[in-house]
């Protein structure tokens, strides 16, 4: 090292905190704070006043992101912390799973340093007889959003599927069969996804979009 030049310091590590009651879904979520526990008391602290119960869970870490994954029973919660989005949507997953938890999903997605990302279900049905359709949006499991979407539809014949992208857009082939495509980034994105997926799927020339959903709202 030349004389006269020390080295750089340590990068400040940022800490959060996430607390969430699994009956409710009510949570609260912490960051940017210089350690730990505090992050989790300040978040377990806003859980406790917005679920008004005794049940939250909390958790802290230094890691970028924090999934929070629950089983679709409410009976396990658990964390997965990482550096990278992915990989902590997989350990929560996977710690949900191996602790028993049954069709386990991440509800919610948080970070040491920014603000929380709710996870929410959406669903579409169609039924491929009738023409006729039914959609969910905004809701806490993928049970709940297929079955709100399968009263829509009204009949037991839709076929249906539950989705936590942002954007869904379901396909038929000619020879009525569905398929649907995903995307984060636009209702048109999915769109394309779905025709090339019916296309390669079905080993058709033509497919036409018949319906469209989004998990958090609903399509205008």
């Amino acid at each position: 090292m030349p004389v006269g030049q020390c080295p750089a310091p340590p990068a400040a590590r940022t800490y959060g905190g996430v607390s969430i009651d699994p009956v409710s879904r009510k949570y609260g979520a912490a960051w940017n704070y210089s350690d730990g526990e505090s992050a989790k008391y300040a978040s377990e602290k806003i859980c406790v006043q917005k679920s008004n119960s005794n049940r939250c869970i909390s958790h802290w870490a230094s890691y970028y992101y924090t999934a929070v994954a629950i089983s679709s029973d409410d009976k396990v919660t658990k964390f997965g912390s990482a550096d990278s989005y992915d990989s902590a949507w997989k350990n929560a997953i996977a710690a949900c799973q191996k602790a028993g938890g049954y069709e386990c999903e991440v509800v919610l997605m948080t970070s040491s340093t920014s603000k929380p990302d709710e996870k929410r279900w959406g669903s579409l049905s169609y039924n491929i007889k009738t023409g006729k359709w039914g959609k969910s949006w905004n809701h806490y499991t993928r049970r709940e959003a297929v079955a709100a979407s399968e009263k829509s539809c009204g009949s037991p014949e839709c076929a249906s599927l539950g989705f936590q992208s942002t954007y869904a857009v379901m396909a038929m082939s000619p020879g009525k069969e569905l398929i649907v495509g995903l995307s984060n980034k636009n209702m048109k994105d999915a769109g394309k996804d779905a025709i090339k997926r019916c296309k390669k799927e079905f080993k058709v020339k033509t497919c036409e979009i018949v319906l469209e959903g989004m998990a958090e709202g609903e399509v205008k």
